[in-house]
């Protein structure tokens, strides 16, 4: 849409020195309340990973934190529900058409569907699942940390065979807690 978004990247130790490595990439979506800088500032995800690959617990791996909020032109009569959800479709062409093309290209990314990941929390997560569900051929695994799920009780809008995507996926993984106020939406979204 000819606006500039940001989007911050994490490469893990030893980056710079293996210049034929190609490493898995994780998309990781923040929350409504955040951007795309939270991840490092609050959350710490980069010494979180660097700490994980120094103890053989997770693979070296690019992390990708893009900006979630997509500003979409309200269009006369429409709902909020129906706003969010073109939002939500602007975001995921944009993920799709310009910041994964981005990070393969001026990255050593592995473009694998193999090794691409995406999560994310909250609204982040419905993102996730959204596009990840939607887009089986391009994310092998899949996360949402208490999602935002809501109005998914049939299923992700526009998901493919469910039991294809099932056979598809290397990981489906979705965690809330017991106090979480999604987590009604996210059991109703799991039946």
């Amino acid at each position: 849409q000819g606006a500039r978004r940001r989007v911050h990247v994490y490469a893990p130790p030893g980056y710079g020195k293996e210049k034929d490595r190609r490493y898995p990439v994780l998309y990781l979506l923040h929350g409504s309340g955040d951007d795309d800088s939270h991840w490092t500032q609050l959350g710490q995800a980069h010494v979180i990973a660097d700490n994980l690959i120094a103890d053989g617990k997770a693979a070296p791996m690019l992390i990708v934190m893009t900006d979630g909020h997509v500003s979409v032109p309200p269009k006369e009569g429409e709902d909020a529900e129906a706003r969010r959800a073109r939002a939500s479709g602007a975001f995921e062409r944009d993920l799709l058409d310009h910041v994964v093309p981005l990070v393969e290209s001026e990255y050593r990314a592995n473009a694998a569907r193999d090794a691409r990941g995406i999560g994310g929390l909250s609204m982040g997560g419905g993102q996730s699942l959204g596009t990840g569900l939607r887009n089986v051929d391009r994310f092998a695994w899949v996360g949402g940390f208490s999602a935002s799920t809501r109005g998914w009780e049939k299923g992700v809008p526009g998901m493919a065979d469910a039991a294809k995507v099932n056979a598809d996926l290397r990981l489906l993984w979705i965690a809330i807690g017991k106090e979480d106020f999604l987590l009604e939406p996210n059991r109703k979204f799991d039946a």
